[in-house]
């Protein structure tokens, strides 16, 4: 053998062992790598799923509501405990007389949870999750009338199909804890309740003050000016998951005239006998200035 040919058998071990230390690490490189691929297909599944929660809840999805059990009844309304089909456990709320259906009461309730919905965000109001408004059996309910008889032929039934989320309309709510499940008197009661609350728990109340001024469309105060309002008592607000919140709406006040202010000003003094606080200071200011650490 020459020598040209030994260096070129050299050459070519070297070129070859070369190739296979590169071909070597490329694949220790690829194996390392993280597969895009399949995160980017998870990623897109997180945020379908994460889409399919958030996703307001229709008629569509009453065959795929569990009822879980009756939470309580009034004169007007009754309220479930029931399962969504994201497996979230939720609030259901039917009408079960003809003037709750008449007057729009749960209607309304539903479009001013969802307006504060929209506009503060979920993470900071109660939750909304959808309605459905089925129509009634032929027959079933007559409105159009406004006598003694057809009222209550329509809220007998209401009470017929109650339960019957096919037929009517059903809202669905977060399902929060009330603050207070029975009615207690005393003011001696009521402050040793409210030293229990905490400062994250006052300053919650701080938030309903400045979310109704600052209402959509015009201010909401807590009460009628000069007149008693019951939303000075804990019995009318309940602990969402974004803290402290109304859940009474029934003397809340549409304020056209006033400026958000006024409202905010009305609405501390109110709160402030809820927690039992003298001269609280409910603007978004005091709040930034003094945050909650936890």
């Amino acid at each position: 053998m020459n020598e040209d040919t030994s260096k070129g058998k050299m050459l070519f071990l070297l070129l070859a062992g070369v190739f296979m230390v590169k071909n070597f690490y490329d694949h220790a490189i690829l194996a390392s790598m993280p597969d895009f691929t399949n995160n980017s297909i998870d990623i897109e599944q997180e945020l379908i799923e994460e889409s399919r929660k958030q996703k307001m809840l229709g008629c569509n999805d009453i065959q795929n509501i569990e009822i879980i059990r009756e939470l309580g009844k009034g004169k007007a309304k009754v309220t479930y405990e029931v399962k969504l089909p994201s497996g979230e456990f939720a609030l259901a709320k039917r009408c079960i007389h003809d003037n709750c259906l008449r007057k729009g009461l749960l209607t309304g309730e539903f479009r001013h949870l969802k307006t504060l919905q929209d506009q503060y965000g979920k993470e900071n109001t109660i939750g909304v999750y959808g309605e459905c408004d089925a129509p009634y059996a032929k027959g079933g309910i007559d409105l159009q009338k406004g006598t003694r008889t057809s009222k209550k032929r329509n809220s007998r039934h209401l009470r017929i199909v109650e339960s019957d989320f096919s037929e009517g309309y059903t809202a669905f709510f977060e399902m929060g804890v009330p603050l207070l499940t029975k009615w207690r008197d005393g003011v001696k009661f009521r402050k040793c309740f409210a030293s229990y609350f905490t400062d994250a728990d006052v300053d919650s109340f701080r938030v309903i003050a400045r979310q109704y001024a600052g209402y959509a469309g015009s201010p909401i105060m807590l009460g009628q000016p000069e007149y008693f309002t019951d939303n000075i008592w804990a019995e009318q607000y309940i602990i969402a998951k974004a803290g402290a919140r109304h859940a009474d709406l029934d003397m809340l006040y549409h304020c056209q005239n006033c400026t958000y202010e006024e409202a905010l000003a009305h609405n501390c003094i109110i709160v402030q006998d809820v927690v039992f606080h003298k001269e609280m200071n409910c603007s978004l200011a005091f709040s930034l200035e003094h945050p909650i650490l936890n």
